[in-house]
């Protein structure tokens, strides 16, 4: 089912549940809608302790990747923006500093079509993204009129929103 989001100027894009109920949401591969949240020092996929972090995050999203193992990006009050992933080499979960950043979202790109994972978030409101294809390490601004399609991760009438900005061909 693929349901109107409000927030979006033109209806052309909707957004598949559960990214339609906000960020902290992110389907398996099984479709099963998951949760990622904070309590006492631990952040959380549905309930079940992830990884400790001592201040709760203003931010907080959620995606997995091919294997089903999450993916988290955060951001801390001071306004520094994290993402935690499995890294084959060096064969465990790691935590990527980011920067200062507003806003930080994550998808898994591969529930719509594509194979990637897609960390998006503002810098001085320019939108700016990377890619877990490659570590998460490069950043790459985009140009602003394209934030709208990216901020809610909505899929096209004839494609998704990654392929309408240019990340998926």
């Amino acid at each position: 089912m693929v349901l109107d989001n409000p927030h979006l100027k033109s209806k052309r894009y909707k957004v598949r549940p559960p990214r339609h109920l906000g960020r902290g949401r992110a389907l398996d591969s099984t479709g099963a809608a998951r949760l990622v949240d904070w309590a006492a020092g631990q952040v959380r996929v549905d309930g079940a302790n992830v990884f400790a972090l001592a201040a709760q995050p203003n931010v907080l999203d959620l995606s997995f990747d091919a294997l089903d193992r999450p993916v988290i990006c955060w951001r801390t009050t001071g306004g520094t923006g994290f993402v935690r992933f499995f890294d084959p080499v060096p064969g465990a979960y790691v935590s990527l500093d980011c920067g200062a950043m507003k806003w930080p979202a994550i998808c898994n790109d591969y529930r719509l079509l594509g194979v990637d994972i897609v960390l998006v978030y503002l810098i001085n409101n320019a939108p700016h993204y990377r890619l877990h294809t490659e570590k998460f390490a490069t950043a790459r601004q985009l140009t602003a009129d394209k934030m709208e399609i990216l901020r809610y991760f909505g899929e096209g009438i004839d494609t998704n929103s990654l392929n309408a900005v240019g990340l998926r061909k």
